[in-house]
C-alpha cells in the first residue's frame, strides 16, 4: 500500500444539503424517556470539540505533498463533519474525514522523518563534540606528564651535582630498588605466562579434540589447575569433562569446559593489570640506575647533560600546554553547533509529539456516538406509622402489668 501523501486525493462534490454545521437534536433510547432527569450543574460546561477539532485542523495546516486549496478546503470543512457524532454524518461528510485523515497521517510521517534526520544529525554532532572534548583530556593528560618529566629532570640536575661516593651510594641503592621491584615484575610475568601457554596450548587442544596426549596433558593441566588454587568442585568435574573426546561430551561437559576456561582467563587478566601498572616502575628504576652510572662518568659531565635535560622538558612541557590552549578553544567553538543541533532535535519531537496528540483527537472525534445519559431510579422511602399505632404500641406494656 502506498503512504497516505503519495495516494491521490478524491474530488470533493457540492456540500450534502445537510451539511451545515447545525447539529441535528440528538437522539435519545426510549427507557430514559420515562425516567427523571439527572440533574445537571448549574453552570453551562464549555463545548470541548470545536477546540478539538482547531486542533486537528492547525496540525494539517501547511501539509506537504497535497495542494493547498483542498487541505485548506479540509480544514475549513471540519467543523462540519468531524465535529458530528458519528450517526449524523452523511455519506460526503464521511469523504471529508476520510481525506483529512490521509492528510494527517501524511503530516505525521513526514515529522517521523524529520526526527529521525535531525536525531541522526545531533548524534553526529555529538560524536564530533566528544573527540574534541577527548582530545582536550589527552592534552590535559600530556601537560601532566610533561610537568612530571621536567620536576623528574629538575631533580636529576640535583642528584647529578652531588660528588663522585654521593653518586656511587646512590648507584648501589637504585641497583639494589631495581632488583627487587623486577624481581616481582618478573615473577608476574612468569605466572602470566604459564597461565597463557595452559590456555593456548594445552587447554585449547583439548577443547579442540587435537590433543596428542590426552591422558598426560590432562594430568598436567589439572596439575597446574591445582596449583593455581581453582576450585575443588570444578576439578572434580573437570577431570572427566577434559578425558573425553570432544564429539563425546555432553552440554554438562561444555559447561565445565566453559568455567575452567574462565578461571584461567580470569587468573590472566588481574597479572597483566598488575605487569602493565608495574611497567612504569620498571622503567623509572632502570632509567635512576642509568643515572647514578652516568653521575660516577663525572659530575662536570652528568651536570651538563641534566642541564640540556631540563631545558627540553620544560620546553616540551610548554609546547603541550600551547596545544591544550588550542584543543580548548576548539572545543569551545564547537559548543554552539552542539546547541543548535540539540535543539533543532527537541523541537523535532515536541512537533511530532503534538502531530501524534492531534492524530488522537482526530479518533476521538471520528468515533464520537451521542451521550446517554444515565436512567436514575426513584427513591422510594419507608411511610412513617400512624399516630394511632403509636399510642397502642405505648398502652400495651401498661395493660400487661
Amino acid at each position: 500500500t502506498a503512504p497516505a501523501r503519495d495516494r491521490p486525493l478524491p474530488a470533493v462534490g457540492p456540500p450534502h444539503p445537510q451539511s451545515r454545521c447545525t447539529m441535528a437534536p440528538m437522539k435519545r433510547p426510549a427507557a430514559a424517556s420515562s425516567a427523571p432527569a439527572a440533574k445537571r450543574p448549574a453552570a453551562a460546561q464549555k463545548d470541548p470539540v470545536p477546540a478539538k477539532v482547531a486542533q486537528v485542523g492547525e496540525a494539517m495546516a501547511g501539509a506537504e505533498g497535497f495542494p493547498e486549496g483542498v487541505v485548506a478546503m479540509l480544514v475549513g470543512a471540519l467543523p462540519c463533519s468531524l465535529a458530528l457524532l458519528k450517526d449524523e454524518r452523511h455519506a460526503t461528510q464521511e469523504e471529508v474525514i476520510k481525506m483529512a485523515k490521509q492528510v494527517l497521517d501524511s503530516v505525521t510521517q513526514k515529522k517521523e522523518v524529520i526526527v529521525e534526520k535531525s536525531r541522526a544529525e545531533l548524534a553526529e554532532v555529538q560524536g564530533v563534540q566528544a573527540a574534541k572534548d577527548t582530545a582536550v583530556e589527552d592534552a590535559k593528560a600530556t601537560v601532566a606528564a610533561k610537568a612530571e618529566a621536567a620536576d623528574t629532570a629538575k631533580d636529576a640536575l640535583q642528584e647529578a651535582a652531588g660528588q663522585q661516593a654521593a653518586a656511587q651510594a646512590a648507584l648501589n641503592d637504585a641497583t639494589s630498588e631495581q632488583h627487587h621491584g623486577d624481581s616481582s615484575y618478573n615473577d608476574a610475568a612468569t605466572q602470566k605466562v604459564a597461565l597463557e601457554e595452559a590456555l593456548d596450548s594445552s587447554f585449547a587442544q583439548i577443547k579442540a579434540g587435537t590433543c596428542q596426549n590426552l591422558k598426560s596433558t590432562v594430568e598436567s593441566l589439572l596439575k597446574f589447575a591445582t596449583q593455581r588454587g581453582f576450585e575443588p568442585q570444578l576439578l572434580l568435574s573437570a577431570e572427566p569433562a577434559l578425558s573425553k573426546a570432544a564429539s563425546e561430551r555432553g552440554n554438562f561437559d561444555v559447561l565445565v569446559l566453559d568455567q575452567f576456561e574462565a578461571q584461567l582467563m580470569g587468573q590472566i587478566a588481574p597479572l597483566a593489570e598488575q605487569l602493565s601498572t608495574m611497567e612504569g616502575g620498571k622503567a623509572e628504576r632502570q632509567a635512576k640506575v642509568h643515572e647514578c652510572k652516568t653521575g660516577l662518568e663525572g659530575a662536570e659531565v652528568t651536570l651538563t647533560e641534566r642541564k640540556a635535560a631540563l631545558s627540553a622538558a620544560l620546553e616540551a612541557e610548554k609546547e603541550a600546554k600551547v596545544a591544550l590552549n588550542a584543543a580548548e578553544a576548539e572545543a569551545k567553538a564547537h559548543k554552539p553547533e552542539l546547541k543548535a543541533a540539540t535543539a533543532e532535535s527537541n523541537e523535532a519531537a515536541v512537533d511530532l509529539a503534538e502531530a501524534k496528540a492531534a492524530v488522537e483527537v482526530f479518533l476521538e472525534l471520528e468515533s464520537r456516538v451521542p451521550f446517554v445519559e444515565p436512567v436514575v431510579e426513584p427513591v422510594v422511602e419507608e411511610a412513617a406509622p400512624m399516630e394511632e399505632e403509636l399510642v397502642a404500641e405505648e398502652a400495651a406494656p401498661a395493660a400487661a402489668a
